[in-house]
């Protein structure tokens, strides 16, 4: 089975209930994968944003196929004048993406709770997640929200005015370590933050594992503003997405974590390159 039809059928239903992620389609990073995805690459080469967001598929854009016979019949032409005519700004200093426009095409409501044991079966019933990967994404945030009810919330909190640039000029493929959460902490202000990027106690499941990096972090979209961000010191690593500590269900966007270079280390190039499993749940 090849990634690319593996892509049409593992989606994960969006809380819009019409929407849906494919597997592997992230943004400037489609390029042979399906071809309609190639037509926003056109906002990757106008911008460079490197958060690498999933992309939204509305499910009138998308038809059910068979997985062993997927064909390409993608017209080169079409394409060519669509992406020339892709929308990538709003204002010379504002951009335009599916992210910057989520509070227009998402409702503020909050999900019953039938809708979110739905949501939950689908995505069982889709394949997206597996049974006992469910139980944990049920019954860990229920138990965080008890405790934080009961005894509060932890957080991690430095004592630093003026925290560290990491300076390890990490580039994609190179294998790192990610230091403990103590090690991490002496890098925080009082407010958790390293240089306003806030370090989740959470983390602390990846503490002491062997990544690979996936890509530098330092340009970036502001969802809320649509404002191009320069970002220092900071990767993005192989399979390390947002954990979703406190969301009953999971969250099915899957965003990257955002790592500064001053939380890793640079493993030995002797040592064997194999992606450590994080610690159990906090």
């Amino acid at each position: 089975m090849t990634a690319r039809n593996e892509a049409w059928f593992q989606a994960r239903a969006a809380a819009a209930m019409d929407a849906y992620f494919a597997q592997f389609h992230r943004c400037s990073q489609c390029r042979e994968l399906l071809p309609a995805t190639r037509f926003h690459r056109a906002l990757n080469r106008a911008c460079g944003c490197q958060r690498l967001c999933m992309f939204f598929w509305k499910a009138n854009w998308l038809r059910r196929v068979d997985p062993h016979s997927v064909s390409s019949s993608e017209d080169i032409g079409s394409r060519a004048a669509l992406r020339d005519r892709l929308k990538t700004t709003t204002t010379s200093d504002r951009y335009f993406c599916q992210s910057t426009q989520l509070h227009k095409a998402t409702s503020s409501r909050a999900l019953t709770r039938s809708e979110i044991l739905r949501k939950c079966f689908r995505d069982v019933r889709s394949g997206a997640v597996r049974p006992l990967a469910m139980l944990a994404l049920i019954f860990v945030p229920l138990y965080r929200k008890t405790r934080d009810r009961l005894v509060g919330r932890p957080w991690l909190r430095g004592t630093l005015s003026r925290t560290p640039v990491g300076d390890l000029a990490l580039q994609p493929g190179e294998f790192v370590i990610i230091k403990s959460i103590e090690e991490m902490r002496t890098t925080l202000d009082s407010t958790g933050k390293n240089r306003g990027l806030v370090c989740d106690i959470e983390l602390q499941k990846f503490s002491g594992t062997t990544d690979r990096v996936r890509g530098r972090l330092e340009r970036m979209i502001s969802e809320p503003t649509g404002e191009m961000r320069q970002v220092l010191g900071t990767v993005i690593l192989e399979g390390n997405t947002c954990m979703c500590a406190r969301v009953v269900g999971g969250c099915p966007r899957l965003e990257y974590c955002y790592w500064r270079e001053v939380w890793l280390s640079r493993a030995d190039a002797t040592m064997p390159h194999a992606a450590g499993k994080g610690k159990a749940f906090a």
